[in-house]
């Protein structure tokens, strides 16, 4: 299974810089996900979280849950990704996401792993408003 069909998303129609940056930091985040919620990879997003709370009671993790399954998933499935064009704050903005969740899997706070994914996920308008047709224009304004 791929990626985005992990996370309940349309596959991509061009395999592009952009597509694949997008899809190193969604395996990225998956990872976070499995590691921070402590339970093996599941067959999806959706088969992880019913798996937690099934048998997770930790009130923190039980309010997150909740919000990744009513508001963060949603905008994620709901943002489309499918035609992005090789721009780069793009591709910048997915870098400096992957970077920071990169810099946070050592675990050494978990909280910030979780921070990470919902800043992720609630930010996705600003993805959307640069794969809302804008073209990459070459010089610095």
């Amino acid at each position: 299974m791929g990626i985005r069909e992990w996370f309940g998303m349309s596959p991509y129609s061009e395999k592009t810089t952009s597509q694949c940056a997008l899809d190193r930091v969604l395996t990225l985040y998956r990872e976070a996900l499995v590691r921070y919620l402590a339970v093996p990879d599941c067959g999806n997003v959706d088969d992880l979280i019913a798996s937690v709370k099934r048998t997770n009671k930790k009130s923190s993790d039980v309010l997150f849950l909740d919000w990744l399954a009513e508001k963060g998933l949603p905008k994620l499935r709901d943002s489309n990704f499918n035609n992005i064009a090789d721009q780069r704050k793009f591709i910048s903005m997915i870098n400096v996401d992957e970077f920071v969740l990169q810099n946070e899997m050592d675990f050494s706070e978990p909280n910030e792993v979780r921070g990470c994914i919902i800043s992720f996920l609630s930010d996705l308008k600003r993805y959307s408003i640069i794969t809302g047709g804008e073209t990459d224009d070459q010089s610095d304004h």
